[in-house]
């Protein structure tokens, strides 16, 4: 027996599962417990010959019910229970199904559109249900429901939903109708709290004869339950009420570009929400965001946070893209070891100080950007050292004060753009300089100029040679490898004259642009 209930796993089920060929009980539901749970297909399990128990309830595992579902088991006589309740799985139960003699399966609460005939005739499913109640055992008709979402006796028959219901969903335990009900209601208030009649685009909000799935900025999976609210650079105001988290199917928020004051309170009733962007919105704290354990892709640009890196972002295991340029973020930039799953991360712009983490344990990591901080020391030996060496990598460290040599380990890297101009780099590994591919080619072109130029040189905003026509151009007081301004790069940092003021002015920049959107 494996118990994994009533955790927060929201990965893909791996396929090694199917090496346990002997165990016989597998739980890994979550019926308790607030996130989006377990992703993906659904496993076929068919290498588990011996499996008499699966409950994957309440979970979001997606796409078609394999047809080779358990075909594997060594004994399709014997009773097998299978608790699928409450995912994402579409389209029709399959006849294979049909070689298990004794199945109890609830998979009510899914996608579910047809049932193959020849399982409403296998007379010892369910406990019997299917002799005395057919396909109704299984699941209850499109516009019917019940609380278990199937017949289990006489006092539990699926009943006829109420009002203009037209889902065509088999297996609802309540109806979309009243559902969809409580979603109007909830955009509503989220139009009138946040200034709906001065939004730019408003179209068919309101609109009593047409469907929420068609108002502007809204969309809904299958035609049932709002999954995405998009209303980037739609001049909303206000605070956003709290009830759009109550939206249980919302996937995608993103609500950048507009003045808003957005609050994180309720945050972990969006159990499946997975996509959050708020950049641009003059955001200055995510108090609560830690509870939103389920994203996987946050972006915080040009916002007003400030302080040192927020900590309650380390919550957040399951972030892929993690974007924070141009804040106000002082401070050192933390290991983020428990953010392993990390394929992007953008720090650039902010005012962070200190050495540069190794984030070797970024096994994933594809996008790294921290430039335009304040960090200090030698490029780590085992930077990236566990990542994989055939992906496309894009590295940009510019515009701090990291010294001393760029460490040969890099050498590793098939395909990379590194960008390192004005830092105070003493010297180049010459292993790198002969990687043809690295930085669009240009490496292949120009050897170590195209990497930085040399002391004594400068280039003109990319601080290297280019195939665009940027030159290394002669200049005495270009003292390190890669300047982009003729000058004395320390004195000017020294002095505060150049990366704070820069910083700065990108951030009203990006703020003007957002209002100019709008």
């Amino acid at each position: 027996m494996l118990v994994l209930s009533e955790n927060r796993f929201i990965v893909p089920i791996p396929n090694e599962i199917n090496n346990l060929s002997v165990l016989q009980s597998l739980y890994i539901d979550s019926f308790t417990r607030r996130n989006a749970g377990l992703s993906g297909p659904l496993p076929s399990f068919s290498g588990m010959t011996a499996l008499q128990e699966i409950y994957l309830g309440s979970n979001s595992l997606t796409g078609f019910f394999p047809d080779d579902f358990l075909s594997g088991l060594t004994n399709k006589d014997e009773k097998v229970t299978v608790g699928l309740r409450s995912n994402r799985l579409e389209g029709t139960l399959p006849s294979s199904l049909s070689s298990l003699s004794m199945l109890d399966i609830d998979i009510s609460d899914n996608f579910i559109t047809g049932i193959d005939g020849e399982l409403c005739l296998m007379e010892k499913w369910n406990k019997g249900g299917v002799d005395t109640f057919k396909c109704n055992a299984l699941l209850c008709p499109a516009g019917h429901f019940n609380q278990f979402g199937y017949q289990l006796n006489e006092r539990s028959p699926c009943k006829k939903c109420g009002g203009t219901e037209e889902s065509s969903f088999l297996g609802a335990t309540v109806c979309q109708s009243e559902v969809k009900q409580r979603e109007r209601e909830i955009l509503e208030t989220f139009y009138h709290t946040c200034g709906g009649d001065g939004w730019k685009n408003k179209e068919n909000w309101l609109q009593n004869d047409v469907d929420i799935c068609n108002w502007h900025g809204i969309s809904c999976r299958h035609g049932g339950t709002v999954d995405s609210i998009l209303l980037g650079s739609n001049n909303l105001v206000g605070t956003p009420p709290r009830e759009i988290f109550q939206l249980t199917g919302l996937k995608w928020l993103w609500l950048y570009s507009n003045p808003i004051k957005f609050s994180f309170h309720g945050i972990d009733q969006a159990e499946h929400l997975t996509s959050l962007l708020l950049d641009s919105t003059g955001l200055k704290s995510i108090e609560g965001i830690g509870n939103a354990y389920q994203l996987t892709d946050l972006d915080l640009r040009f916002n007003a946070l400030s302080g040192s890196f927020p900590n309650e972002i380390s919550y957040l295991i399951n972030l892929e893209s993690l974007s924070l340029t141009e804040n106000y973020l002082t401070g050192t930039v933390p290991r983020l070891s428990r953010l392993h799953r990390l394929k992007s991360l953008r720090l650039g712009e902010n005012m962070f100080s200190g050495r540069i983490p190794d984030f070797s344990s970024h096994v994933r990591l594809k996008t790294l950007d921290l430039s335009g901080n304040r960090m200090t020391g030698e490029i780590p030996n085992r930077f990236l050292a566990l990542t994989g060496s055939d992906k496309e990598m894009f590295i940009d460290l510019s515009s701090n004060r990291l010294k001393g040599e760029i460490p040969g380990s890099l050498d590793r890297f098939d395909k990379l753009t590194l960008l390192l101009k004005d830092n105070f780099i003493s010297s180049i590994d010459p292993d790198l300089c002969d990687n043809n591919s690295w930085n669009e080619g240009d490496i292949g072109l120009f050897e170590c100029d195209g990497l930085l130029c040399p002391p004594g040189t400068y280039a003109v905003a990319k601080g290297r040679q280019s195939n665009d026509g940027t030159q290394c151009v002669e200049c005495k007081e270009a003292v390190f490898y890669g300047q982009s301004h003729c000058l004395d790069l320390a004195r000017a940092y020294s002095s505060n004259s150049g990366a704070i003021r820069y910083h700065r002015a990108g951030f009203i920049l990006s703020i003007i642009f957002g209002l100019i959107l709008m």
